[in-house]
């Protein structure tokens, strides 16, 4: 996407505190230190799992793309994966809206 102010390629999503990309990473630490993993071990496992988490080929090889290329729309699709997770292994995840 084109900013209209600027001209420069804008990202379709946002960062930082209360963004989507900040909630998947809060979610996923706390899965991930809940069942005894790295936090990159459980990003991986989301991205390969996660059906709406679009992929790229290369070198003849489906990869899931990078993060830093994923849309909001990706990103809540993630969290809700992180939701069922967490369901599926009673994990209590906090909501950044139950701790204000």
């Amino acid at each position: 996407m084109i900013c209209p102010k600027c001209g420069y390629q804008s990202k379709p999503r946002s960062t930082g505190p209360f963004s989507a990309s900040h909630h998947l990473h809060g979610h996923l630490a706390t899965i991930a230190a809940s069942l005894g993993y790295h936090m990159s071990e459980m990003k991986a496992a989301m991205k390969e799992d996660c059906p709406e988490w679009p992929r790229v080929m290369i070198l003849g090889k489906s990869v899931p793309i990078s993060e830093a290329d994923a849309t909001s729309v990706v990103e809540a699709a993630a969290i809700e994966w992180c939701h069922v997770r967490a369901a599926e292994y009673n994990i209590k995840l906090v909501e950044s809206y139950d701790i204000l």
